[in-house]
């Protein structure tokens, strides 16, 4: 080999391990270790990043604060514009730095460790296209009494980041400081330096490449606008009339796209209708251009003169509950209530549209599955009402909507073999239904036995008839007719099935001859038998 070309080789392999100490090959549950870059700075300072006048390099004889790494189910990586790529098959992943005691408490002072008069902090940070100027802050811990090692996770990613492909930045900044003797041989003097790490790296979803485009017809438009007043957990509701701010113009619009069909409650609430391979996307469209030039102070809109999106510091959702918090530049807010109709907690987004100013239109939300949801988006804007005085107002696009499976089916299945068993098919093992995933169907069962007369006529006995649930298992000799509606849809949707279980004669000629019971006591007042479904005289 030439050496050109091994020096080449060699290059491309160092390049890869300063980022990532393994290569994941498939989708299992593991946790890789992330190697980052670390700088001494020349002074204590709040968490920045790419701010190269700060740092003096690279340091020397250098140990890491803890150890970063992310963990699911990871199934490659690759360098991606100079941060290495992860591809996890799943709607999460994990970010742990658990912290070494040993640099947060030394025995001897006279060696380098964390001064706990200042502490760390751990900052996480999102970008959607790997633009300095585009990170959000997502995390910020700030710890001085060194009690939290961090054993749990302290970032987990977000779907609405994987979908789209998602650059996460950890900064991690600390004081050392370390005892150089008695100084004027009274006091002890101590010297200090600041540390930071540096970690860079792009995590997306397998389900980027399953999701419907922007482009997929049909689509729906979502979201209502109401002024809710201010500081109040967006929870009022006001006019927004000629005299509003907000009168007359969108911050953006939510739509949803990739379903098959819709209807709507009673009350108005979108029903999406899914079937098998469809890719039902909630999608998120700005229609206000920023100024991001100082998004520690405000943002303001382009088109609208001296009229700016707030960062809000102390917001909350009253409707869903949340705490007091940093929302930033616009949250959004996603609850999903399960089929047992079980609220889950809000996932949430800060700067949410301070993310899209700088990644463009059409940004997917979340990929939908069964369920309900409630979507708030809120934000705040300022405006100046006197040379010394601003008024805020916030505001919340809003809107509910439900997802359901369009099919209306249920597939019965050999409790033995595993078999799928077709419609009025007999098992002398029993059998169970399965529903596909469908949470939101009705499903009935009747329950008849086959019983011999006197004269040898057979008749049916309805033992019973009543709601029945997926999983069950059905063992009984009989037959079973299943009823299986689907609400959701318009018109509504009926499917029979008939199952016989047993290894009857009787039960036998009624699964394969297609005749009812009826017809087979003829046959049988003729002087046929049946024997195992066949008629002989």
């Amino acid at each position: 080999m030439k050496k050109g070309l091994l020096l080449f080789f060699i290059c491309i392999i160092f390049l890869f391990s300063l980022h990532v100490n393994a290569y994941v090959v498939k989708a299992e549950e593991k946790t890789i270790s992330i190697v980052g870059e670390y700088y001494e700075a020349k002074k204590t300072y709040d968490t920045v990043w790419g701010n190269e006048d700060t740092y003096l390099g690279l340091t020397n004889e250098y140990k890491t604060l803890g150890e970063m790494s992310i963990s699911g189910a990871l199934e490659s990586a690759e360098l991606v514009d100079d941060a290495v790529s992860f591809i996890v098959d799943g709607d999460t992943f994990d970010i742990h730095y658990p912290i070494s005691q040993e640099r947060l408490s030394v025995t001897n002072d006279k060696r380098w460790h964390v001064s706990k008069s200042d502490g760390y902090t751990i900052s996480v940070f999102t970008s959607l296209n790997n633009d300095n100027e585009s990170y959000v802050k997502e995390l910020f811990i700030d710890e001085g009494d060194f009690d939290d090692l961090h054993t749990e996770p302290i970032y987990q990613g977000k779907d609405i980041q994987l979908i789209n492909g998602c650059y996460y930045k950890i900064v991690v900044d600390y004081m050392l400081e370390k005892n150089v003797g008695k100084k004027y041989k009274v006091l002890d003097d101590y010297e200090y330096r600041t540390e930071e790490e540096q970690y860079l790296f792009y995590v997306e979803n397998t389900d980027k490449e399953k999701s419907a485009t922007s482009e997929t017809k049909p689509r729906q438009n979502l979201g209502e606008l109401i002024n809710t007043g201010h500081d109040n957990g967006f929870s009022g509701d006001e006019v927004i009339d000629k005299d509003d701010p907000h009168y007359g113009w969108n911050m953006g619009h939510f739509f949803i796209n990739g379903y098959s069909g819709k209807n709507v409650t009673s009350d108005g609430i979108p029903i999406f209708l899914k079937n098998v391979g469809d890719k039902v996307t909630l999608w998120f469209n700005l229609e206000q251009g920023m100024d991001t030039s100082n998004p520690e102070d405000s943002l303001p809109l382009i088109s609208k003169e001296k009229l700016a999106l707030s960062r809000d510091e102390n917001g909350y959702d009253r409707a869903f509950g949340t705490v007091q918090t940093h929302l930033g530049y616009g949250a959004l807010m996603i609850q999903y209530t399960d089929e047992d109709g079980v609220k889950h907690d809000p996932v949430i987004y800060n700067d949410f549209l301070y993310a899209n100013t700088r990644t463009g239109a059409d940004k997917r939300v979340v990929l939908l599955e069964e369920g309900d949801y409630e979507v708030h988006l809120n934000y705040e804007l300022v405006r100046p009402t006197t040379p010394v005085t601003k008024k805020y107002n916030d505001y919340q696009i809003s809107f509910k909507f439900y997802i359901r499976n369009g099919n209306c089916m249920a597939y019965p299945f050999d409790i033995v073999t595993g078999n799928e068993l077709r419609d009025n098919s007999i098992t002398e093992n029993g059998f169970k239904l399965d529903l596909a995933k469908s949470r939101y169907l009705n499903l009935n069962v009747k329950y008849e036995t086959v019983v011999a007369d006197s004269d040898g006529r057979y008749s049916t006995d309805i033992r019973y008839n009543r709601p029945a649930n997926e999983g069950m298992e059905y063992t009984e000799p009989g037959i079973y007719t299943f009823d299986i509606t689907n609400t959701n849809t318009n018109p509504v949707q009926h499917t029979t099935k008939t199952i016989f279980v047993g290894n009857d004669s009787i039960l036998f000629a009624l699964a394969n001859s297609g005749k009812t019971l009826k017809e087979l006591n003829d046959l049988i007042a003729q002087g046929y038998k049946i024997s195992r479904g066949m008629f002989q005289t």
